[in-house]
């Protein structure tokens, strides 16, 4: 088998970290869920992650995956694989069950199961029973069950990534070396220009784990224990090239890189022990301990990163206020633009949540925590701290109009849930302003969350409606199972050509969604839009329904999913036009998803209005043309500007031109009050039906004055 499907176990919360990990490592087709990110490779990939992910605790290769009734059905399919193949003669396995609202209710008993199920195989297969080895075993099995699913993995870490082996007994609240790196990670650590300052390093995790980023060492490197080398798909010798590779890279990093990275204490003794394991890790010579108060600590003016766990009452049993005020002080004092990320047990985040960004929310062992994103507000934060929590919700001074926004986000979400599940829809809006004055629009898309908040009604004032966005945002991570990082807040302004346009100055972070038998990219970070407008989806399910052996053209077509749409329906050919490079490339990164290349599936970079101008004088024709062009629009590539109102007529009349007999034009108009030139379109022989309404979907409701979300024409050659 050339190509194996793989998954990394991640803190829930981190997820986004270790998928760009992976992706960096060559996965292939990498899909963030709950808890890890599935993806696909050769078992070098495989082996690779094994020695180089940093953010992951775990890498299971799948074996099999299939449905079950019950524990009898489990033992039967388990026992026919061929367990003969995998675990060698004279090796150990051991059986680890994990367990999410499966129908098989009993983890232990179906662990033993399973367990039953490969030793009655091998038995019959080699006439030998083969030994369990719970704690050490030769083939770690992992087995996880959800709902009626069954995937069967081999545990091809073989323990716990997080032991990267220079840590020794640990002391109060430690924090695992996997979710260091991973909070570094989201912080924005460089490793090309190293900068870190820890002022209540503890142990010394957060700096020992970025230096050993900055010096290019992989954490694998640092492991005693070796992946499951015993299964029977792999040889040594594969994961032998692969260490030796990353020795070399390490060795040419630690002769080039000079930087120096620091953390400071006030307990010796974690001083004490954060030095030892910058020997052990061998990057003593670029880091610096020492034991300061943090009242005390001096100004740095040219640190840019600031991380810290901050010692908050679990680790310092009571004096967590004195310390959470202590550490404020000096964050006021670090230069304005240096990056500043604490993470926060629960109540702490609450103290601090008006002035911080809530990048993640993980655990810390057993402590559920925000790493929080902290800008300081001058007097602010100390009167955050000074004055307690804010009062929770279901407390008397709840917002009445945030409660029922959190309602309505729950009403809806469990409506739409079973209804996307059916469909197998995983992008879909959840809410759209259905509550006055929470102006926002929430929409799912797998895993994550995308936000826009409309500009709030006149009546609320500005400090009200930032307060109520600050609230909405902090109840969407529990009311829609999301971690904070994975909730992206944008304002919704909309350029003059109808279309979410611009970017956000983050860095992108794409990744796939699916819609039924599609499956889109889409980019929720880098840009105000998505890439997937989700309006127009019962127009893509009816255009690959009617588009076989269709010649078929995409105008204004945005990042092509009317072109995925029709060309999986079978249409012959697909010719899209768009202004947008960006665009174009987007398009083609879809059809790739979708199999989709080469020369029928045509892409032309230009103004749309003087393409169709040009379709009489190169005799080009088609069966179904879509257009779904902006309200008003300009660009260098255009003659002047594209206004939907004034030009749509002269538009629709050269296509009608093209048109083929008993083809059909669809129109999309998102303007309000758009009104189509029937008389332009019917004198050059168009037969107009409105059909708007024809794909309604349950995510975009539409009575009690809330308009439809565009309008739609079907116009055909009389």
């Amino acid at each position: 088998m050339s190509a194996w499907t793989f998954f990394a176990v991640a803190p829930p919360g981190l997820e986004a970290v270790v998928r760009a990990e992976i992706v960096a490592l060559g996965g292939r087709a990498p899909e963030e869920v709950r808890g890890g990110v599935r993806f696909c490779g050769d078992l070098d990939v495989g082996l690779a992650a094994c020695l180089w992910l940093r953010a992951a605790s775990r890498v299971l290769v799948a074996l099999e995956r299939f449905e079950v009734a019950g524990y009898d059905d489990l033992y039967d399919r388990v026992r026919a694989i061929r367990w003969e193949d995998h675990l060698p003669s004279g090796a150990t396995f051991a059986v680890r069950t994990t367990a999410r609202r499966s129908v098989l209710e009993r983890p232990g008993f179906a662990t033993l199961r399973i367990k039953d199920a490969v030793v009655d195989r091998l038995r019959e297969t080699r006439g030998a029973r083969p030994s369990v080895d719970r704690h050490a075993p030769d083939l770690p099995v992992a087995v996880h069950l959800a709902g009626r699913t069954a995937t069967v993995y081999v545990d091809l870490s073989r323990g716990s990534l997080h032991r990267r082996g220079y840590r020794e007994a640990s002391g109060p609240a430690p924090i695992k070396e996997h979710l260091a790196a991973g909070l570094l990670a989201l912080a924005g650590f460089d490793p090309a220009e190293p900068d870190l300052h820890d002022p209540c390093c503890g142990g010394g995790t957060f700096v020992v784990e970025a230096a050993l980023w900055a010096l290019d060492v992989a954490p694998g490197l640092l492991r005693g224990e070796p992946p499951a080398l015993a299964w029977g798909a792999l040889e040594s010798a594969r994961y032998e090239r692969l260490r030796s590779e990353a020795r070399e890279r390490a060795q040419a990093a630690r002769a080039s890189r000079r930087f120096e990275l620091r953390g400071t204490d006030a307990d010796p003794q974690a001083v004490a022990r954060a030095d030892r394991a910058a020997e052990r890790a061998g990057v003593a010579g670029h880091v610096t301990f020492a034991r300061a108060e943090v009242a005390d600590l001096p100004v740095d003016p040219d640190v840019s990163l600031v991380v810290a766990n901050l010692p908050y009452g679990k680790r310092l049993a009571g004096a967590g206020e004195a310390a959470t005020a202590e550490l404020l002080g000096h964050l006021r004092r670090v230069r304005p633009s240096a990056r500043r990320c604490v993470l926060l047990p629960e109540p702490a985040a609450e103290i601090l949540g008006a002035d911080g960004t809530a990048l993640a929310r993980v655990r810390n062992g057993p402590v559920a925590c925000r790493f929080v994103a902290f800008e300081p507000g001058g007097a602010q934060a100390a009167a955050a701290v000074a004055s307690g929590p804010r009062p929770r919700r279901g407390t008397a001074a709840a917002d009445p109009d945030i409660e029922a926004f959190a309602a309505r986000v729950r009403k809806r979400e469990a409506h739409l849930r079973k209804w996307a599940r059916r469909r197998g829809v995983e992008a879909y809006r959840v809410y759209d302003a259905d509550v006055p004055a929470v102006a926002l629009v929430v929409e799912r898309y797998g895993p994550r969350v995308c936000v826009w908040e409309y500009a709030p009604p006149p009546e609320i004032p500005a400090a009200k409606a930032a307060a109520r966005r600050r609230a909405a945002l902090e109840r969407l991570s529990d009311l829609l199972d999301v971690a904070p990082a994975d909730i992206v807040y944008k304002v919704r302004q909309r350029a003059r050509g109808g279309r979410l346009e611009g970017t956000t100055g983050r860095p992108p972070r794409p990744f796939v969604v699916a819609e039924g038998p599609f499956r889109f990219r889409v980019e929720l970070d880098a840009r105000l839009d998505t890439g997937l407008y989700l309006d127009h989806r019962g127009t893509r399910a009816h255009l690959r329904e009617v588009a076989r052996g269709k010649r078929f053209l995409n105008l204004f077509a945005y990042t092509g999913s009317a072109t995925v749409a029709a060309a999986l329906g079978g249409a012959c050919e697909t010719v899209s036009v768009d202004l947008s490079r960006t665009y174009l490339d987007w398009l083609g990164e879809n059809l790739a998803l979708a199999g989709l290349s080469g020369g029928r599936h045509r892409t032309v970079r230009g103004c749309a209005l003087r393409f169709v101008e040009g379709l009489a004088r190169r005799g080009e024709t088609f069966d179904l043309v879509f257009v779904d062009p902006p309200t008003y629009s300009v660009s260098k590539g255009m003659d002047g500007a594209f206004d939907v109102v004034r030009d749509h007529g002269r538009l629709l009349t050269g296509l009608l031109a093209a048109l083929r007999p008993g083809g059909r034009i669809y129109f999309a108009a998102h303007r309000r009050g758009f009104r189509l030139d029937g008389a332009a379109v019917e004198a050059a022989g168009g037969h107009i039906e409105e059909w708007t309404g024809r794909f309604r979907q349950p995510d975009f409701p539409t009575g009690k004055g809330r308009p439809p979300p565009h309008r739609l024409f079907a116009i055909t050659r009389r």
